[in-house]
């Protein structure tokens, strides 16, 4: 059994690659509160935790499981705050009078497709003015690859913002210098030391390309379905778009353990009934509402039949979304990206559009009806007719030639001087 590698609790690096001896303290004066994604926290090389260990006035806020973006958790955004991130409407930092410039800056933190997320789920960052700044000079992390050229990590970020903010603070190019012995610990470290790979990688069986959490351990798997309905005053008066903006409620949810059969279903009462026509999709009624539980009594009820070792598959994102309100200790994992990732592999010009609902009339699949009510007891049949069908059926035989025959074409194409000169 390997030997446990020492760490710092300071830096979470490993005692010989300690940089906490190159941390400074800086007295800035603009506050910076940096919101990052929960992937980032514990990341070996991420910035965050370097600029709250530097900056007299920092703090990080981490969104723990969705919980800020899903309204569970508040953030006290500072007074005079901006955000820092690029855009059209995104004002130069270096064309501010020191009237204009942000008492505080808000900074997300992650990859960018993670700081594109954070920002577009969470709306209270929407309603702070944007600022931004030239990148002139390129990124100096060189352990982690940057999109483009211009694009920054958190720490250069904050360090190029506060020295357009308050180029009077001392020291902020030190920060810079903690940042780049970091990366030099890191890299000479790696020159030192041969890669060996911690563990043997898993050969998976030829001509499958299922995940693993779907074929193994079936007995583990837990069908999941909800439905929600925009209730309340304000989604009564809302009609079209305007209902876009109000959140759903949870008023029912199902779950199916196939290997068993044992079924979950609760239809929980929600504080305002919705309306007729927005309950008419889910086939439930108004008394079936009125007769149902308190949703403490679901969540409760709910913990209590799921085990330890359960796998939560369901359809798509939204049936996620929803079971935020259950509190649900562990993740759900999507079987519609599964299928289309088979179905294209199988025919790589098909069209995979539709709901559920056309999948299973696609493939010619046959759902039995699970014995709960309303519309749940036929979406509970279709996701076990499809988890049954993609798990039992053979892997396309035709993917690696029809893939030889497109890279074939396209390598004709690029030697082709016609066609070049006809694209350009």
């Amino acid at each position: 059994m390997p030997e446990t590698r020492v760490r710092c609790l300071d830096c979470l690096r490993p005692a010989a690659q300690c940089y906490c001896d190159h941390v400074v303290r800086i007295d800035n004066r603009t506050e910076v509160l940096i919101v990052q994604h929960p992937h980032e926290q514990f990341h070996p090389f991420g910035t965050a935790r370097m600029v709250r260990r530097s900056l007299a006035l920092a703090s990080v806020e981490v969104d723990y499981d969705r919980s800020l973006r899903d309204g569970r958790r508040t953030l006290a955004l500072p007074p005079g705050a901006a955000l820092l991130y690029p855009g059209p409407d995104a004002r130069d930092l270096a064309t501010l009078s020191p009237e204009e410039r942000p008492n505080a800056l808000v900074v997300i933190d992650g990859t960018w497709n993670q700081a594109r997320a954070l920002y577009r789920e969470f709306e209270p960052l929407h309603a702070l003015p944007k600022v931004s700044f030239d990148a002139t000079q390129p990124s100096r992390y060189r352990i982690r690859k940057q999109p483009r050229h211009e694009c920054l990590s958190t720490l250069e970020a904050v360090v190029r913002a506060l020295e357009l903010l308050e180029p009077e603070t001392r020291d902020l190019g030190r920060l810079l210098d903690t940042f780049d012995a970091m990366i030099d610990i890191q890299l000479a470290t790696a020159r030192s030391r041969p890669r060996v790979p911690r563990q043997a990688r898993r050969k998976r069986p030829r001509g499958r390309g299922l995940p693993d959490w779907l074929c193994d351990e079936r007995e583990r798997h837990v069908l999941v379905y909800g439905e929600a309905a925009f209730v309340g005053p304000e989604a009564d008066a809302a009609t079209g778009r305007g209902l876009a903006a109000l959140p759903k409620t949870l008023i029912q949810w199902t779950a199916l353990r196939p290997a068993t059969g044992e079924t979950f279903s609760r239809v929980i009462r929600p504080p305002h009934l919705p309306l007729e026509r927005r309950l008419c999709p889910t086939g439930l009624r108004e008394a079936d509402l009125e007769a149902g539980f308190e949703l403490a009594e679901t969540r409760d009820a709910w913990q209590a039949w799921l085990r330890e070792d359960d796998r939560l598959l369901c359809w798509n994102k939204s049936t996620l979304d929803i079971m935020g309100a259950l509190d649900t200790p562990r993740p759900a994992h999507f079987l519609k990206g599964v299928y289309k990732n088979f179905a294209q592999r199988r025919d790589p010009e098909a069209a995979l559009g539709g709901s559920i609902d056309a999948v299973v009339e696609r493939e010619g699949l046959v759902a039995s009806p699970v014995d709960v009510a309303g519309r749940a007891s036929r979406r509970l049949g279709e996701l076990d007719s499809i988890t049954r069908w993609l798990i039992e059926s053979p892997w396309p035989e035709t993917t690696r030639s029809r893939r030889s025959d497109h890279r074939s074409r396209d390598a004709r194409s690029d030697a082709n001087p016609a066609s070049i000169a006809a694209t350009a």
